[in-house]
């Protein structure tokens, strides 16, 4: 069953359990020879040597965790292995399926018991066995049993003889799949509608409602009948409305370039003052990545993901994927199956509308442990050190801060002009827009992956918006009008840009039409907005929504207005074509817009090794030029297919791991 040298007693051709890996405290815990935790000892005479028995046993005594756990966590030991050798021990029949026909220990109710159920499976410590033999009576039953208990099973026994005919010994992996089976239809209920029924407010489950489209027809009336009468009043309106949120997004742009050396003074301060964490204090961390049509990504995922430095004792990771997506179901079972890490469980979201990655994340924060959750995407290769990095600020900070957003950047920026633009984007963006915000206590629209978390605040405030296909930028918003603040760090994601413009133009239109949604549901109640927000982060709001999506529709029409000025008046002269006020405030406008963001990349763009391309910022005109078709692509598609999901394909090789 279990591959071993003889001579040692020690497992070869698998995951050794290292007496230092990941373990740098252990030398201090001391360990006689006979210093070996009851529930593993009886693997003594199943080929498992005295030194991995030793080690996994410091190991749980440091953790407070089970030394079977820590035994099977680095794969000294499969799931499946441990639970056999229970079984043989026991003399009961071993199984490792549970079906929903039998009982795993009891039978769950609804998902707000799971955690416990669960439990429950794992442990009898909080259940008297006299007690379990009675509710066992006349049903089958799978446990997996706890062999700390173990002096206490023969006398159990010995005095429910028939008991033991009605066990099956099985692993807390068949027992908990068991549980989850009995209930999909709950948990699945929850992760489409639980937003809309705790706070119907933020489901953008209706694209607009009633009184927001009287609002905008009574406009719409209004400015055709003051067209009718002065067609120039309404262009003149209009140019100050749509270049006064253009402007306010350029002086955002310019104020975070200004203060991109005092947050990076502050970023610097706060490392040296941070307390680090030993491995005793870290909080226990859910990794969930949702998956679709992502079969070729999952080796190097999981890979990528195994280097991160946390104990496996104090993390799971959590693949989600859509039922009827075998091919990445089948990849998962596959490297499952062959790591042999106890901790990386599939998750199988039932088929429903709407088919997006918020629904999907939902369903499995129902089903997360940890502490903390962590959010990547199939593509992402985080910075080792970036779950230290969160779990260390987390402590630090004040208890309103729920929500540490890790800075993504692009590691193909060689391959195209697009990723390149994109990688510049990215630079701008999240190591300095989003840092600035944060360092001033502002709301900020989350990118959609690396996002850590504290659990029950996210469960508290509704999870992801199953409905709004940028589920980041409004979760974002709605943590801070819950009056909770989110922060950033500096221990980066690589992730990879889209190479191909139709690729790249139906990501971006699904960014713009999530935007859209997302002010839609803020602006529902205007008034509301400004009461959670205050008025400094209503203004953000607008800047980073209303002034993102006001710009990229604009921006064309700012370009052909400047264009046509300039055609037209040529023959009367530069002097004419100046002195019209409405094109020197386009003009400022569109060279405002450019020089800023230009000024914050070039402040950024060193932290991650690419100030080579800045030369790239000449033709930002063509790339904002693109930004706008998307824009307008995302109107078409949110009065059309608001809530579809268009995925963005990712391809087969990836950078390594980052490094801060």
């Amino acid at each position: 069953m279990m591959n071993h040298d003889t001579s040692h007693g020690t497992n070869k051709g698998r995951s050794e359990l290292s007496p230092t890996q990941h373990f740098s405290t252990q030398g201090k815990i001391e360990v006689t020879d006979d210093a070996i935790a009851t529930e593993i000892a009886f693997l003594l005479k199943y080929g498992l040597g005295r030194p991995t028995l030793e080690t996994a046993t410091r190991r749980a005594a440091y953790f407070n965790i089970s030394a079977a756990e820590s035994l099977m966590a680095y794969g000294a030991i499969s799931e499946s292995d441990y639970a056999r050798c229970c079984a043989w021990e026991l003399n009961i029949e071993f199984t490792d399926f549970t079906s929903e026909m039998v009982e795993p220990i009891t039978q769950v109710p609804n998902p707000d018991t799971l955690l416990r159920m669960a439990a429950m499976v794992q442990t009898q410590e909080r259940r008297d066995l006299d007690v379990i033999a009675q509710q066992f009576d006349g049903r089958l039953v799978n446990l997996a049993p706890d062999m700390r208990k173990l002096s206490q099973f023969v006398p159990f026994f010995s005095k429910h003889p028939n008991v033991k005919n009605r066990i099956r010994i099985t692993t807390v992996r068949a027992n908990r799949e068991s549980i989850i089976r009995r209930c999909k239809g709950s948990l699945l209920f929850n992760a489409v509608h639980g937003l809309r029924e705790k706070l119907p407010q933020f489901s953008a489950r209706r694209v607009i409602t009633v009184a927001q489209a009287i609002v905008l027809f009574v406009l719409f009336q209004t400015v055709a009948i003051i067209a009718f009468i002065s067609s120039n009043a309404i262009l003149f309106t209009a140019h100050l409305l749509a270049s006064t949120f253009y402007l306010g997004c350029v002086g955002l742009r310019a104020y975070s370039a200004l203060q991109q050396g005092v947050v990076q003074k502050h970023a610097e301060f706060k490392k040296k003052q941070t307390r680090k964490l030993n491995d005793s204090e870290l909080p226990f961390y859910s990794i969930v990545v949702a998956l679709y049509q992502e079969q070729s990504q999952i080796a190097d995922l999981i890979s990528s993901l195994l280097k991160l430095d946390w104990p496996y004792e104090k993390q799971e990771i959590l693949l989600v994927c859509e039922e009827d997506d075998t091919a990445t179901i089948n990849a998962i079972e596959a490297c499952i199956t062959n790591l042999r890490r106890p901790h990386i469980s599939l998750i199988i979201v039932p088929f429903a509308e709407p088919r997006t990655k918020p629904k999907a994340l939902n369903y499995a924060l129902q089903l997360c442990r940890g502490d903390y959750v962590v959010v990547y995407d199939a593509e992402d290769r985080p910075a080792t050190n970036q779950l230290r990095q969160a779990s260390d600020e987390f402590m630090m900070e004040s208890a309103d801060l729920v929500c540490l957003q890790a800075p993504l950047s692009i590691h193909n920026h060689h391959e195209s002009w697009l990723s390149k633009m994109f990688a510049i984007e990215y630079s701008a963006l999240f190591d300095g827009l989003l840092p600035t915000l944060a360092h001033n206590k502002l709301p900020l629209p989350l990118g959609g992956t690396s996002n850590h978390f504290k659990k029950d605040i996210l469960i508290e405030i509704g999870g992801w918006d199953p409905y709004n296909v940028t589920e980041d930028a409004d979760l974002g918003m709605r943590m801070s009008r819950a009056g909770y603040s989110i922060g950033t760090l500096t221990a980066p994601t690589m992730e990879e840009a889209p190479i191909a413009f139709n690729i790249w133009l139906k990501q971006r239109t699904r960014w713009f039409k999530g935007w859209f949604q997302t002010w839609l549901v803020h602006m529902r109640h205007p008034i509301f907005l400004v009461q959670d927000l205050g008025f400094r982060g209503a203004l953000i709001f607008h800047l980073m929504i209303t002034g993102m999506i006001v710009s990229s529709l604009v921006h064309p029409l700012l370009l052909y207005f400047i264009a046509s000025w300039i055609w037209f008046n040529w023959a009367y002269g530069f002097a004419a074509t100046f002195s019209n006020p409405l094109f020197l405030f386009d003009l400022v406008t569109i060279l405002g817009g450019y020089l800023s963001f230009s000024a914050l990349a070039l402040r950024t763009m060193p932290k991650r090794n690419l100030q080579h391309l800045s030369i790239w910022l000449l033709t930002l005109p063509i790339y904002w030029l693109l930004l706008s078709i998307a824009a307008w692509r995302a109107v078409w598609h949110l009065i059309r297919r608001p809530h579809e999901w268009e995925k963005t394909p990712h391809r087969l090789q990836r950078a390594n791991s980052a490094t801060d």
